[in-house]
This record gives structure tokens, sequence and C-alpha cells, in this order.
């Protein structure tokens, strides 16, 4: 009898833990034409992704309706991301289509961007300002327009996903030093199955330097990094992907493979002042203008 009591016990529990979540994650909603005063339900949106990336919770969705977005400033501050294992999502609406006519800056952890279409050169970055940014994820999102300085998307964190994204550069203005996706300084990032063509620059940019608010006396790293599954093609001044550093940075145990350098004006893939294993693997180099690899 007891014993039969306490398996009826353990088997309530363990079904009122299997359908009740542990906690509650909400989704909110931003227009074009909301307000920072409404609820952020669908039918009372928001305005601003400053304002629901504030307001809301490790865990939280937050849903951008179709449009043009146009702000002062975007800027994703510590603390307004989400925390480990509740990652906060800012997503395109399924089915519409959310346009970026002002740049967005990160400078949070546990954040997830996905979907949205950016007019260039307006772009996204990740910075560490502040406070470290990790574990950021830039999803399947889409940048047409003419070349922005420096990348379409920059990166310095760790932790970081950039994956599925389509960058497409027209016009003719830019500069050499002006590039797809720029990985700066960080460790365990990935960079995934992207799609970049026509930069000026690199298509993939891994490198860093001693910037001018970096501090002179501390070693940064870029390490543990995989590129793979990218397509990078037709860059116009220089080759598909470098992988290099200047002073103060060490480039360590980076792995690229299944990747498809074509049509780059100087080589498919460069590999400058390195410092640990570089493991190049399985790619494909196809018509780019000097040779493949040097």
């Amino acid at each position: 009898m007891c014993n039969r009591l306490i398996k009826t016990i353990y088997l309530t529990i363990f079904c009122i833990l299997a359908v009740v979540p542990a906690i509650a994650q909400n989704v909110y909603f931003i227009s074009p034409d909301g307000s920072d005063a409404a609820s952020g339900s669908i039918g009372s949106p928001w305005r601003s992704i400053n304002f629901a990336t504030q307001n809301t919770q490790p865990g939280d969705t937050i849903y951008m309706r179709g449009g043009n977005y146009v702000y002062d400033e975007v800027w994703i501050k510590p603390g307004w991301g989400g925390a480990n294992g509740l990652y906060k999502t800012l997503a395109a609406y399924p089915g519409e289509t959310p346009v970026m006519l002002s740049q967005i800056t990160i400078n949070c952890s546990y954040l997830r961007v996905e979907g949205l279409f950016f007019q260039l050169p307006k772009s996204i970055r990740v910075v560490d300002w502040d406070s470290p940014s990790l574990h950021v994820h830039l999803m399947n999102n889409h940048f047409t327009g003419p070349q922005p300085r420096y990348g379409a998307i920059e990166f310095r964190g760790s932790y970081g996903l950039i994956e599925g994204n389509t960058i497409e550069i027209s016009g003719d203005n830019g500069e050499s030093q002006d590039h797809g996706i720029y990985v700066m300084s960080g460790e365990n990032n990935t960079i995934r199955k992207n799609t970049v063509s026509g930069t000026f620059g690199y298509g993939i940019h891994l490198y860093d330097e001693l910037k001018s608010n970096d501090d002179p006396n501390v070693l940064k790293y870029i390490r543990n990094v995989v590129v793979e599954e990218n397509i990078v093609k037709n860059s116009r001044k220089r080759s598909g992907m470098i992988v290099g550093r200047q002073h103060n940075v060490r480039v360590e145990n980076v792995i690229i493979r299944k990747n498809i350098f074509a049509g780059n004006n100087h080589v498919g893939l460069l590999i400058r002042q390195v410092d640990g294993l570089i493991e190049i693997v399985n790619n494909t180099f196809y018509n780019n203008g000097l040779q493949a690899l040097n």
C-alpha cells in the first residue's frame, strides 16, 4: 500500500512538471506605426527596438511586423538581452518583411536576431564597448544595397553564431577596407551557411588590430573559430576571405571547411600572420583572379 501511494505521488508530480514550464516566455510585437506607450500586443504594438528589448525578459520573443523602420539610434545595451538557456529573440513576424533603414548596435548577451531585411549601407554590429557581448546569434538576415563602411555585419564577441545571412552589395562606391562579414577578436564563434557577394573588400574578414579604444596592455584573441559552408563570391578589390592580425592579437585554432570561394578579384582565401593551427578542409575554389589560396 505504501509503495503504491509513493508511486502515485511520484507520477502526479512528474505529470505536473511535464506540463508546466519552469519560466513563462512571452511574445511581444513592434511596428513602424506602433507606440511605446502601448501594451506590446499584436493589436497594440510598440514602436522602438530599444524600448522592446529593455522592457522584456530573458526567453521572450519580439516580433517585428512588416514595414520600414527608421530610428535615431538602435543600441541594445548590456542587460537588455537574455540569459543562459533563455535567449531573447528579435525576429521578423512570419510572412512579413521588416526593413531596417537604421543601423543596429548590439552590446548585450544571449540575443538572437533573425529574419530582418537591411537596406544597406545600414548594417548590424556587435560590440564590446561597455561589457563583452556573448552568445549573440545573427541568423537568416538579408542585406542588400551599396557597400557599407567596414562591413554589413561587424562582430566583436564570443560564443557567437553568424548563420544563413545573405549579403548582396550593389553600386560602385566602396573601398578595399569595406567588407561583408567582419569578425574581430573573440573566441568560439561560428560563421556558417552565409552567402556574400560583390563586396569591395573581403567577403569574410577574420582579422583584428589594436584600435583606438583598446587597452594596449591586453592581448586579444581570435581563436576556436569555425567558418563552414559559406559562399563567398565576386569580391571586387580583395580576396574572398582573409585570416590575419596586427599587434596585440593572437590568431589560432581556426577551421575553414566546405566553403565555396568563386570569382574573387585576388585569391579565394588569404592567410596572413597567424599564431596557431589553421585547418583548411574540403573547400571549393573557382575562377578567382590569381589563385585559390595564398
